[in-house]
């Protein structure tokens, strides 16, 4: 509910930008910090009324040794973080030195249209995380590798379904959404999308690498290859390389931390790599190969206006499909299934409820 509420809210003040009349800007900065408290103030006193444990922070109730991993465990995440934002912010300012300001539209651009692309995926990734850290903190490992697994492939499912098409339509979606389409935007979002779905392949497995707590030794190496692609990107445009070999290291570096995490958790976490590629990446592929012929044919076959619409139309039940016949275990189907015949069970009597003929008072 008090995300639910974070996005009305957020909606609101996008409208309200339309009717200030003075700073628009400032009233906008003013109104986000203002929701981030709000956020903040509600889970507090969630937590309060909820949970019996939680008490008011004093200092006097932590140990030195409780404050120095705390400030740890933060300060390394801040790293993490600052990894991320000064790849991409990075990357910005060498695009902005060699080729001009005019580049930084078309890449901010497409960060934009990942952020909305990778909602859907991140509300599951969250939906699921407090399950795997329980399951850890409780000593069943195998519950929370499993449900790491589930991750992973959902995680995947969910982005690349709308991703696929979305590579293929990119141009003809940028052209409806704007006027004005900036140069080289297309492979932009090609490029950030392609980072994003190579990223989601093993993405689950974050949460159970916090959850046993090694948080230093992940995020040196899997975050900092993040950071270090700044390098070979400058020296590329320095010799006078285009874009798209931009894209591709882009793209490569993020694949990598995708496939260093494998062998990080086999050590940390006892992670069997074959039973990962078997019962997450195999399912993967096969889904993800049907998809992309599908798009392939289409796009090369139709040429009009709006054909991302049709495109989307069409993939997005054939993907389902595939998911559902190569995707899923035996388990997972009969977990669909009991939910579809709950569902039509249901629809089944409040249509006989309808149907049936009330009985008049005399």
């Amino acid at each position: 509910m008090i995300d639910v509420l974070d996005g009305i809210l957020k909606v609101v003040i996008v409208t309200m930008l339309l009717h200030v009349s003075y700073d628009k800007l400032e009233f906008y900065g003013i109104m986000m910090t203002a929701i981030q408290l709000f956020n903040f103030i509600a889970l507090s006193l969630f937590c309060f009324t909820h949970y019996t444990e939680c008490s008011c922070p004093s200092l006097r109730l932590f140990s030195r040794n409780d404050l120095r991993e705390l400030l740890s465990f933060a300060g390394w995440n801040v790293y993490g973080t600052g990894c991320i934002v000064g790849r991409q912010q990075g990357t910005a300012v060498i695009l902005n030195r060699f080729i001009g300001a005019a580049v930084n539209a078309a890449y901010g651009i497409a960060f934009q249209i990942s952020s909305y692309t990778n909602f859907l995926s991140s509300s599951l990734s969250n939906a699921i995380a407090p399950q795997i850290v329980k399951s850890e903190g409780s000593g069943d490992r195998q519950r929370a590798l499993r449900l790491s697994h589930t991750t992973c492939k959902f995680m995947f499912f969910l982005l690349s379904a709308i991703g696929i098409p979305y590579i293929f339509e990119a141009q003809g979606i940028l052209e409806w959404w704007l006027n004005d389409v900036p140069e080289n935007t297309a492979l932009f979002c090609v490029m950030v999308m392609s980072a994003s779905l190579a990223d989601s392949l093993t993405i689950g497995l974050v949460h159970i690498n916090q959850a046993i707590g090694k948080i230093a030794p992940y995020i040196i190496f899997i975050n900092t290859p993040k950071l270090l692609s700044l390098l070979p990107i400058y020296l590329c445009l320095a010799f006078g390389h285009g874009l798209l070999t931009v894209a591709v290291i882009y793209v490569c570096m993020e694949l990598f931390s995708a496939i260093i995490r494998l062998p990080f958790l086999q050590r940390t976490a006892n992670l069997s790599v074959r039973t990962f590629l078997r019962e997450v990446t195999a399912m993967e592929i096969t889904p993800a190969v049907i998809c992309i012929i599908t798009c392939i044919i289409f796009t090369f076959i139709f040429q009009f206006r709006y054909r991302f619409v049709a495109t989307f139309a069409l993939s997005i039940p054939v993907y389902a499909m595939a998911i559902y016949a190569f995707g899923l275990t035996t388990y997972e189907r009969g977990i669909i299934q009991n939910i579809h015949r709950q569902i039509a069970t249901r629809v089944s009597v409040a249509v006989f409820s309808l149907k049936r003929p009330t009985k008049r008072r005399a």
